[in-house]
């Protein structure tokens, strides 16, 4: 199936994702599903196969993609908003893990640097990727990484609303629900991320937890029999 939902209306589109789903369980019949729409992929599928210029980033059951992105481009093309991703170098100060943006002078200090492999860039290269989703924030001062950040644009979506933020000069989006107060433009806030949610990725965007021979179950040669499968050609 080759984005079969693409031209239908948002209700139309639900209510044929469920039908479809249903099909499928009904015949048995495996089946190749090719979307743009992460939430087609996440809602439908038992295994995704994430491509990115023809080349494979990952494979996996909708919850691995979700919550271990083997990248960082499967990170923030999975998850609305996307994944929040920070760039900069790690540093050691004073016997402390210190991760500093590349756009600006603050920095964040790490708590468990060995866990995430950070101990690992010092000896390849310090340049690095943080990421951590919306959802995982936290409005105030609690417990993990505090960021003072800058209120920039609130999008209203009813049941949530996504509230947009710089950290210096990094932009940053967080979500909060509909019986939490508003925050306005221009107001400024402390939010928190917990450790255990950052996700880190190195100069590569190429997840740190994750061996590269791990990141997909496919052998190079297999890898091409997909392609060509998908593709239509001999190889």
């Amino acid at each position: 199936m080759d984005e079969p939902l693409s031209n239908l209306d948002a209700i139309l589109r639900e209510k044929m994702r469920v039908d479809l789903r249903h099909l499928h369980e009904v015949t048995h019949a495996t089946t190749i599903y090719v979307t743009h729409d992460q939430v087609e992929a996440m809602t439908m599928s038992d295994r995704i196969l994430v491509m990115q210029q023809g080349k494979l980033e990952q494979i996996g059951t909708p919850n691995e993609i979700y919550h271990r992105p083997a990248t960082l481009f499967v990170g923030r093309f999975f998850g609305s908003p996307p994944m929040n991703a920070l760039k900069g170098k790690i540093r050691v100060q004073s016997g402390q893990f210190e991760f500093v943006s590349a756009h600006h002078n603050e920095k964040i200090v790490m708590a468990q640097p060995t866990e995430a492999g950070l101990d690992q860039l010092l000896d390849a290269s310090p340049t690095c990727w943080l990421g951590f989703r919306p959802e995982d924030v936290e409005v105030g001062k609690g417990d993990g990484v505090h960021l003072f950040v800058t209120v920039t644009y609130l999008e209203t979506l009813g049941a949530r609303t996504h509230v947009h933020v710089k950290w210096g000069d990094d932009p940053l989006v967080y979500f909060i629900e509909h019986q939490d107060r508003i925050p306005e433009r221009n107001e400024t806030a402390w939010i928190t991320i917990p450790y255990a949610a950052f996700h880190w990725f190195d100069e590569r965007q190429d997840r740190l937890d994750i061996h590269p021979s791990g990141r997909t179950v496919l052998s190079v040669k297999n890898s091409r029999r997909v392609l060509a499968a998908v593709n239509g050609v001999e190889v």
